[in-house]
């Protein structure tokens, strides 16, 4: 299933929101996005990661994903839509 993201904006130098298609709005922490980063290099890993962590720049990946280079870390991730509002429903 194809999930899209109608908007995305930044909240401040640590946070962003993204508005989905289907109405839902979701906060996401970046020091929370590296430290669940999907890349091959991250996955299973513990990663340290401080909260003041920011984006260097959050790239569109087609219409399906982000890539995030976090200015302390990993820039390889590729976080697809459908990953990003998984991780969102984790927190309820």
């Amino acid at each position: 299933m194809l999930v899209l993201a109608k908007e995305l904006k930044q909240v401040d130098n640590y946070s962003f929101t993204i508005n989905w298609a289907d109405e839902r709005k979701d906060l996401f922490k970046l020091s929370f996005l590296q430290k669940n980063c999907p890349c091959s290099l991250c996955m299973g890993r513990q990663i340290n990661v401080e909260e003041e962590v920011k984006a260097v720049r959050i790239l569109s990946v087609g219409s399906y994903a982000l890539r995030i280079e976090f200015s302390s870390g990993c820039s390889k991730g590729i976080f697809t839509f459908s990953f990003l509002k998984s991780l969102s429903l984790e927190g309820e």
